[in-house]
């Protein structure tokens, strides 16, 4: 058919009915021309197929309408035909027009007995095509909710924002949304808080279980955090139901900040984050933690309301989590660190393992230690008389080992500094020197000598002595 080139449309009605004859109608639609790559055929032409693609293909259908404009075929002629090939329950809008305030309501979404027919939703999407191209989204939305599609969330996703009334019809009907696909619809919420009110969603929600109502505050926290601010402690109990390991993440991000922390660079005085805290209503999320025994998130509720000493005492004797200890000694205010570091020390005095877990962590913390006797050679000082540990020897000969390596590193850099600032020197002396005093011949003076090339200057860097690092050690 590409190859004949056919322009008449008398041509094109033969073609249609000899395709039509023999059961390949669908075969001839890729290849009938339409605007705007082709000359238009009379309307007559496109509305024969449309009717009886109608009724024998409406998979076709729906990718005829998809190609053709809406101006070179009849729509209401269409529209009527394909009213009438569907049951009674599922002529949605028959006699709606744009506007019509005392249309009914959106039907409820069909029960799995009651679902229709695979050529029955694709005429019914079809007609809901129709109604979308001539503006009736209120209506197209009512036959796609009637036959539950799929094509609904992306069709209310497009024409929410610019039509008043389908906003106003799709914020009542919650739960058939919900209904019809329960992803899908959680992110079309999220997406649309203007329409589906929050409170709404989450009240629809809890008949359905404790599980959607996370998904769905987790989901609004990421998109609209301030639309899910008055959600807090409904959101930090369901955390901490259904996934306790994330709730101290989440305090963080809903209290600090997502993808900031309190450092001891940016937090001098306590009093006023702690103020901030106080202002966020943390008991009820620190009583939370406390029922359900999450530990690191009731340490970090202590930690960021002044009480860093019980958070320390917490994070070692309930969790033995050293460095979450070292880190909250990293954060502490200046005036509470050696405070805290000597309680660190204590507690850790009193277990063995948690000694020499310290002993191993303090060395390897993301950031140096917040008081200048907080190292290691402190440490090993400060052990009593008696105290043993099975790892404790493979501990301090690894320290020694660690410490030797770095008088080595130390000497080694310090040679290589020492020879490349001879060099520069040489060369800076050269370079400035203008000439060498000589004696004339036949001159005698007193107390001159001929000047020789000067030896090549060096700054005396003296190596690092490793006996009396290991000493203090």
């Amino acid at each position: 058919m590409k190859q004949l080139n056919i322009a008449e449309a008398e041509t094109w009605r033969q073609c249609i009915q000899l395709f039509d004859d023999a059961a390949a109608l669908p075969a001839l639609v890729p290849v009938i021309p339409s605007p705007p790559s082709s000359t238009s055929l009379p309307c007559e032409v496109y509305d024969t197929v449309l009717q009886r693609l109608a009724a024998v293909s409406p998979g076709t259908l729906r990718d005829a309408l998809d190609r053709w404009p809406i101006e070179v075929y009849s729509a209401d002629s269409l529209m009527r035909t394909l009213r009438e090939a569907l049951p009674t329950e599922l002529r949605v809008g028959e006699a709606t027009k744009q506007g019509d305030s005392g249309e009914d309501d959106m039907p409820r979404v069909p029960s799995t007995s009651q679902s229709c027919s695979q050529e029955e939703l694709l005429r019914v999407e079809s007609l809901a095509f129709i109604h979308e191209a001539q503006g009736d989204h209120v209506c197209a939305a009512q036959l796609l909710m009637s036959v539950g599609s799929e094509l609904l969330f992306p069709f209310l996703t497009q024409h929410l924002l610019a039509h008043s009334a389908l906003r106003a019809r799709a914020g009542t009907h919650l739960q058939n949304l919900f209904n019809l696909n329960p992803g899908a619809a959680l992110q079309l919420f999220v997406g649309h808080t203007a329409v589906f009110a929050p409170q709404a969603v989450v009240d629809v929600l809890e008949p359905c279980g404790h599980w959607w109502q996370h998904r769905y505050l987790r989901l609004l926290l990421d998109t609209d955090p301030a639309a899910a601010r008055p959600f807090r402690e409904l959101l930090i109990s369901l955390v901490a139901e259904l996934e306790p390991h994330n709730l101290c993440s989440l305090l963080e991000e809903l209290f600090v900040g997502k993808g900031t922390s309190v450092n001891r660079s940016d937090l001098e005085d306590i009093s006023e984050h702690e103020e901030v805290l106080e202002l966020e209503t943390i008991q009820a999320p620190l009583a939370i933690s406390q029922a359900k025994g999450i530990v690191d998130a009731e340490a970090w509720l202590l930690a960021h309301t002044g009480r860093q000493k019980d958070a320390l005492r917490l994070l070692l004797t309930k969790l033995s989590d050293v460095q979450g200890a070292l880190q909250l000694l990293n954060a502490a205010p200046a005036s509470k660190a050696p405070e805290l570091w000597k309680e660190l020390v204590n507690l850790a005095m009193q277990d063995s393992h948690t000694y020499v877990l310290l002993l191993h962590y303090i060395g390897r913390a993301s950031n140096p230690p917040v008081l200048n006797f907080a190292d290691k050679a402190s440490l090993v000082r400060q052990m009593p008389r008696g105290f043993s540990a099975p790892s404790l020897p493979s501990a301090l000969a690894g320290l020694i080992q660690h410490a030797e390596d770095q008088c080595d590193a130390q000497e080694l850099t310090l040679r290589q500094l020492d020879s490349m600032a001879g060099s520069v020197s040489l060369k800076l002396f050269n370079r400035q020197r203008r000439g060498v005093a000589v004696v004339p011949p036949g001159v005698r003076c007193q107390g001159v000598q001929a000047t020789n090339t000067p030896d090549r200057p060096s700054l005396g860097f003296s190596p690092v002595r490793r006996d009396s690092w290991l000493a203090m050690t």
